[in-house]
């Protein structure tokens, strides 16, 4: 019965984006890892991204200008309805 509820396999992957400029890093992961990372201690040089879509993910969230601690009061309010 979950077959059909659950037709999508997902698996959980972990991501230490501090490690970005690893050898070992696959080259296409390396700027979206040192983009997750500049993200999370807001430290964000645009400059730095040549991958059109990080710039327009940077954009996106230039406009929001909502705080990781606001986003997660707003998806704990949704919730709670």
């Amino acid at each position: 019965m979950l077959d059909n509820v659950f037709q999508r396999k997902h698996r959980l992957i972990f991501v230490f984006t501090h490690d970005f400029a690893h050898a070992e890093t696959p080259e296409p992961c390396r700027e979206w890892m040192q983009a997750i990372d500049d993200s999370l201690d807001e430290k964000v040089d645009d400059n730095e991204y040549s991958n059109p879509s990080i710039q327009a993910l940077f954009k996106v969230i230039e406009k929001d200008k909502i705080t990781p601690e606001e986003r997660a009061r707003m998806k704990d309010e949704v919730k709670a309805l």
